[in-house]
């Protein structure tokens, strides 16, 4: 699996292994119109082909430091989210390779 969309799934957290299969070959992963209130650090790290990430219009509040360490990601779409703390080390790591955000 290359590409994964969920939406309008009613789960506010995500496993720490739920994408423990995927690992290697997922570019890109969408979790849109959803119920969820965390970006799930532990599920994504081992993504390391992931370059796109899109938690549009979910309930997503904080976003803690180092909330996409490990990660290579181009681009991260937050839109529609209730976003009301971002870390000072939110991006930490994304430096050098985050292009686009919203």
């Amino acid at each position: 699996i290359r590409h994964l969309q969920i939406s309008h799934a009613n789960f506010a957290s995500f496993e720490d292994e739920a994408l423990s299969g995927v690992k290697f070959d997922m570019e890109s992963l969408s979790i849109v119109s959803g119920k969820l209130r965390h970006i799930p650090q532990k599920a994504l790290t081992e993504l390391t082909s992931l370059r796109a990430l899109d938690l549009e219009s979910n309930e997503v509040s904080d976003l803690p430091s180092y909330s996409f360490y490990g990660l290579h990601l181009t681009k991260v779409n937050m839109k529609g989210n209730n976003v009301q703390k971002i870390s000072e080390y939110a991006f930490a790591g994304l430096e050098n390779s985050l292009s686009d955000i919203d």
